[in-house]
């Protein structure tokens, strides 16, 4: 099993683009195996892109993953992109249940220029600071993501979220956003 060899640290799911909502019941086989081997479902969640236009918004809103949470509440839930755009409607979900939290990936690369980075990160600074402040305990729920990876990607598309992270937490928070709730999540240290 690749769970537990340490080769998969988690699964995730893409309901806007495969056409299910995460409350539905062919999910629940897949957070059973989550919850038995202690790795999180991750969920796609809010805007997606699909330049063939085959994607559905109505199963990536955040809401869904309530239902889902409540029923396996052993399971560890991640809402991926912070909702984007569901922003307030992640955080309610998150603060609520115990085993979800949420990333901050997704939101800022679909940028032409220089100056739209700097107007999207303040605007991302703005929405997060607003839910914090709704919201607070969702501040150590929440982990850093860029939605790039890898040697080849340039830090330009990098360092935007690592602003955002370094405007909206504290020193003491930075820690758990950037590596800490990670580790703690995808059981990535013994």
């Amino acid at each position: 099993m690749l769970f537990r060899s340490n080769k998969l640290f988690g699964i995730k799911l893409y309901p806007g683009y495969q056409y299910f909502y995460p409350s539905d019941e062919k999910v629940y086989p897949i957070a059973e195996l989550c919850q038995k081997y202690n790795k999180p479902l991750i969920f796609h969640s809010g805007d997606v892109w699909n330049p063939e236009g085959g994607a559905i918004l109505k199963y990536t809103h955040p809401i869904y993953i309530d239902e889902l949470a409540v029923k396996f509440p052993k399971c560890k839930i991640i809402i991926s992109h912070f909702g984007f755009p569901y922003h307030l409607e992640t955080a309610n979900i998150v603060s609520k249940n115990e085993n979800v939290y949420t990333e901050i990936s997704g939101t800022l690369d679909e940028c032409d220029s220089d100056e739209e980075v700097i107007n999207m990160s303040n605007q991302y600074i703005k929405d997060l600071q607003r839910v914090f402040a709704y919201f607070p305990n969702v501040k150590e729920k929440t982990m850093f993501g860029t939605d790039y990876g890898g040697e080849n990607t340039p830090l330009n598309l990098i360092e935007p979220y690592i602003e955002v992270v370094e405007s909206v937490f504290s020193k003491k928070e930075q820690q758990n956003v950037f590596s800490g709730l990670a580790e703690k999540l995808f059981q990535t240290t013994s």
